[in-house]
Order: C-alpha cells, then sequence, then structure tokens
C-alpha cells in the first residue's frame, strides 16, 4: 500500500478577515497592492488551469514579512475539471461565490477575479457587495442585485478603481474585465497611493 500525503506552507501571518477586525477597513492603496499580488497568484493558478472557486478574506494571508499569499485551495479544481458536486456548490463561501459557480455553469478564472473582487469591496468597506439574511438571499443577491458603487460608500476612492471593482462583479462573465486589465488598475492605484 502507497500512502498519499499533501504537505502544506505553514503562513504566519494574519488572514485578510482578522486584519479587518483588528484594524478595520482598508485604504486604496492597501487594497490595490492585495488584489495586485492575489491577481497575480490567480494568474499563476490559470496558467495550470486551475480555479480556486473560493477566494475570500479567510483565504488570504499576510504574511509577518509583509508578503500576501492564497491559501485553501480545498474546493480548487483544474478547468478542464470544473464541474462540481451540489456538495462542493454550497462549501464555497457565499458572501464572495461568482454567479456562474451558484448556476453550476463552467467556471474560469473571471469566477475568481469576481470572489477577488467582492473580497476587495469587503475590506475597503466593511461590509458585503451582497447582503442577505441568510445564505440563499445571498446567492439569489448574486444573481439579482447590482452592489452600491465603491464611490458612493467612499468618496475617496478613485473612480477607475470603482468601476473596475463594479465590472468584476457583473453577473456576466464575459462582461467582466480579464486578468491583465485587472493587474493593471491594480498597479497604477497603489502607485497613485505610493505617490499621494
Amino acid at each position: 500500500d502507497e500512502l498519499f500525503y499533501l504537505v502544506t506552507e505553514y503562513v504566519n501571518g494574519q488572514n485578510l478577515e482578522q486584519v479587518i477586525r483588528e484594524f478595520g477597513p482598508l485604504n486604496e492603496y492597501h487594497a490595490a497592492l492585495i488584489g495586485y499580488y492575489v491577481g497575480r497568484a490567480i494568474r499563476e493558478m490559470a496558467r495550470l488551469n486551475i480555479v480556486h472557486r473560493d477566494l475570500n478574506p479567510k483565504n488570504i494571508m499576510l504574511t509577518t514579512e509583509g508578503e500576501v499569499k492564497v491559501v485553501d485551495f480545498g474546493l480548487a479544481k483544474t478547468v478542464a475539471a470544473a464541474t462540481f458536486s451540489t456538495e462542493e456548490q454550497f462549501q464555497a463561501t457565499p458572501h464572495y461565490v461568482a454567479p456562474e459557480y451558484i448556476m453550476n455553469e463552467e467556471v474560469s478564472v473571471k469566477t475568481d477575479i469576481y470572489s477577488l473582487a467582492a473580497t476587495l469591496y469587503v475590506v475597503l468597506t466593511d461590509q458585503y457587495p451582497f447582503p442577505g439574511e441568510n445564505a440563499e438571499d445571498v446567492l439569489q443577491a448574486h444573481l439579482n442585485h447590482t452592489p452600491t458603487p465603491l464611490r458612493e460608500l467612499l468618496p475617496d476612492i478613485s473612480e477607475e478603481f470603482s468601476e473596475l471593482i463594479a465590472r468584476c462583479l457583473l453577473p456576466d462573465p464575459a462582461q467582466r474585465p480579464d486578468l491583465d486589465f485587472f493587474l493593471g488598475i491594480m498597479k497604477r492605484s497603489f502607485n497613485n497611493g505610493e505617490d499621494g
């Protein structure tokens, strides 16, 4: 009998949910920096034909060395095998799950972009883009609700950043920006924040 096991890296730090709880919402500079590095991780996963499918503040770590790490690949699958069971469907974190995942349709890198955009919305505003009284309400909100634009909640957020997050949260994956466009705006946002 052969024994198979998975070894994962120990990450010394806090997840984004813990950071927000301790320090409050992030500003655009820090959110864009995190968005950029998680976006690069999404690009690397896409290169390997992997979709994470459960990006959320608990699965993004900030290490004590200042690095950003994506963790918990329990729901990750290759794009070719990206169909999933009903049980897997309900293991994803409801506030961050993309509509195509909810509808058991094909998932892609744009599924992870959607979840990352929902995560950035939360770490900036400390509120969910898709609210609801229970998981079912939240899932319906992903399908039928348009989030309040970031600029309405945070007037200091750049219009470009606010519009990007709104586009990333569109229900139709074909209408969401591609990863290179996302990374470009993230980089511009943290570079502008550094200068200002």
